[in-house]
C-alpha cells in the first residue's frame, strides 16, 4: 500500500491532470502507469523525462503481486541510471536526472539542447506461467547522438521470482543453444557458415558470436539481444536474434518447454 501511495503521489507530481492509472488491460491483470514531466523553457532547452511500466494487478496471490511490483519498479529506475550510485526508486531517478540538468545549466556556452531520459517497459509475453518485460531507454546528454538501452526481465508467475537463462536450460545444453543462436543470426545477416565472424563488419575479438547477457521470451521462443556497441558499430544498430520453440527440445527443461509451447 505505501508503494502505490508513492506512486500515486509521483504521478500526481508529474501528471497532475491525468490518474495514477492511465490504462487497463481488459483482463485488469495489469495496468499501465505513465510519469511525463519537463523542465526549463524547452522553446529553447529543456529536460524531459518519459516513463512507462506495467502494475501489476492480479497475480497468484496478493504476495506475488506485491513482489513482483517491487522487482519491476525498483529494475526500471536502475535502468534509468545515470552515473555509478544506481536510484533505488524511480522517485530517485527522476530526482537525478533533474538535479544533473540543473547542473549543466550553470556552464557557461552550452548549446540550445533538449536533453532527453525515458523509459519504455512493455509486457512482451504474459502466461499463466511466465511474464517477460521488454524494457526500452533512451538517455540523451548531447553529442552525435543518446544512447538507447534495451533489456528483458523475465518472471515465475508460481513465484514472483525472476529467471536466469540457466533456470530454463537442461544440463550441457548452453553451448548447444549458443550454435543455434549462432546459425540464426549467420541466416538473418546473410553470413555464409564457414565465414570467420571477426572479418565482418562485428566486433567480434572471437571467431563466434558470443551470448548476449539480454535475452527474454518471445511468442513461441528464446529472444537474444544485443545492444549497440555490444557486437556492432553503433551505425549497425542493435541486433536482436530469435530461437524458436522448435529447435528448443533438448534444450529447455521439458516442463518449461511445454509452458512455453502451449503459450
Amino acid at each position: 500500500m505505501k508503494r502505490r501511495l508513492r506512486l500515486f503521489l509521483l504521478a500526481s507530481l508529474l501528471l497532475p491532470n491525468l490518474p495514477a492509472l492511465a490504462q487497463q488491460t481488459p483482463q485488469k491483470i495489469y495496468s499501465v502507469q505513465r510519469l511525463k514531466h519537463s523542465e526549463g523553457p524547452c522553446e529553447k532547452s529543456c529536460a524531459r523525462f518519459l516513463l512507462e511500466f506495467p502494475i501489476i494487478e492480479r497475480a497468484a496471490s496478493a504476495q506475488i503481486t506485491e513482489k513482483l511490483n517491487t522487482q519491476i519498479q525498483k529494475a526500471v529506475a536502475q535502468q534509468l541510471s545515470m552515473g555509478e550510485n544506481q536510484p533505488q526508486t524511480i522517485e530517485q531517478a527522476a530526482q537525478n536526472f533533474f538535479s544533473w540538468y540543473r547542473e549543466i545549466q550553470e556552464e557557461e556556452d552550452l548549446p540550445d539542447l533538449d536533453y532527453e531520459l525515458q523509459l519504455q517497459a512493455q509486457v512482451e509475453t504474459f502466461s499463466e506461467r511466465f511474464l517477460c518485460l521488454r524494457l526500452k531507454s533512451y538517455f540523451y546528454s548531447g553529442g552525435a547522438h543518446g544512447m538507447p538501452f534495451t533489456n528483458f526481465l523475465v518472471f515465475d508467475l508460481n513465484t514472483g521470482e525472476p529467471l536466469q537463462l540457466e533456470d530454463l536450460l537442461q544440463p550441457w545444453s548452453l553451448e548447444p543453444l549458443r550454435r543455434k543462436l549462432e546459425r540464426n543470426f549467420r541466416v538473418q545477416k546473410d553470413i555464409s557458415p564457414e565465414a570467420p565472424l571477426n572479418q565482418e563488419d562485428f566486433l567480434f575479438e572471437l571467431k563466434k558470436l558470443p551470448f548476449s547477457g539480454v535475452w527474454g521470451l518471445g511468442e513461441r521462443g528464446l529472444i537474444f539481444y544485443y545492444n549497440v556497441y555490444e557486437i556492432a558499430p553503433y551505425s549497425s544498430g542493435s541486433i536482436e536474434v530469435f530461437v524458436s520453440v522448435y529447435e528448443l527440445e533438448n534444450i529447455l527443461k521439458p516442463d518449461l518447454l511445454k509452458h512455453i509451447q502451449e503459450g
